[in-house]
């Protein structure tokens, strides 16, 4: 979906260039997608760690065929098929949230149509419409699906509702987000929940390069992404707060809160290594 007027080429001159998403609020978000020649490298990448996984199953079960009879070498042959074809496809991609070993080298990422990191149950369906489109037609299919659709968009993406974007290098940048004292008592009180990652990625666009757009593209970028922000705390801004201030205020909470969740993690696993560490040795003899 494109926006009225000039405003989409005005918000490419200053970046936001790539593929737009419409949130539930109506608002349009932008995440660059991948190219078909991107996609490809990926996918060979990938596809030849699969292979290699699948060549070793078969050759260890070549190892032990005389140890079995034929209806259990072929059982174990399918399983190992099925195993390499498609459970560790899609398993690679659901505990990587969206990226693979070759996405991660292409500095792409699998995400849903609005923007969020993709279930469990989205890897599984690429993974098993993988398996005709790019293992049974040695990914003639894929190829030709991503060059006919706008996103480069295969058939498992179209079927699982997903497709792949540029994943933005944010590790980078340094918070200097200058967030005004009237926003710190906002800040302590504030009920966040997580961010979907097509949104959480536009406002650290929005806070990181915000300053080379002109100042009403500015001021309505922020509007805009304001507006979808606001459904993701309790309380709302106080009245009057400009959404640059109000987007600057929330990433430094989720950064904060992330922060703590992480360090609860840690200090919970030092604890039982420490309390294992303990235990007295058992002698059954």
């Amino acid at each position: 979906m494109s926006r009225n007027g000039d405003q989409s080429t005005l918000l490419r001159a200053q970046g936001f260039s790539g593929e737009e998403i419409v949130t539930g609020e109506g608002v349009v978000l932008e995440l660059p997608s991948t190219t078909v020649a991107s996609r490809l490298a990926s996918g060979i990448i990938d596809y030849s760690i699969y292979l290699f996984i699948l060549g070793l199953l078969m050759s260890a079960l070549l190892e032990f065929q005389d140890m079995m009879t034929a209806a259990q070498f072929e059982a174990i042959g399918t399983i190992n098929l099925v195993l390499a074809l498609f459970v560790i496809p899609g398993l690679v991609t659901y505990l990587m949230r969206g990226s693979s070993p070759g996405k991660a080298i292409m500095k792409t990422r699998v995400v849903r149509l609005d923007g969020g990191t993709i279930t469990a149950r989205q890897a599984f369906i690429r993974s098993a419409v993988g398996v005709v489109e790019c293992w049974f037609t040695f990914g003639a299919v894929a190829a030709i699906s991503s060059a006919l659709t706008p996103r480069s968009t295969r058939l498992g993406d179209l079927v699982s509702g997903t497709y792949v974007v540029f994943w933005p290098k944010t590790t980078t940048w340094e918070r200097d987000l200058n967030i005004p004292a009237t926003m710190h008592e906002w800040m302590d009180h504030v009920q966040t929940r997580p961010l979907p990652t097509g949104l959480h990625l536009n406002i650290v666009e929005y806070l990181r390069s915000g300053k080379r757009m002109t100042p009403q593209a500015q001021q309505q970028r922020g509007r805009e992404l304001a507006a979808a922000a606001e459904n993701y705390v309790t309380p709302p801004p106080p009245w009057g707060t400009p959404p640059q201030e109000f987007l600057a205020a929330l990433i430094q909470v989720r950064y904060d809160s992330d922060a703590r969740r992480l360090s609860q993690r840690l200090a919970r696993h030092n604890r039982a290594v420490t309390a294992a560490s303990r235990m007295p040795f058992i002698d059954e003899r």
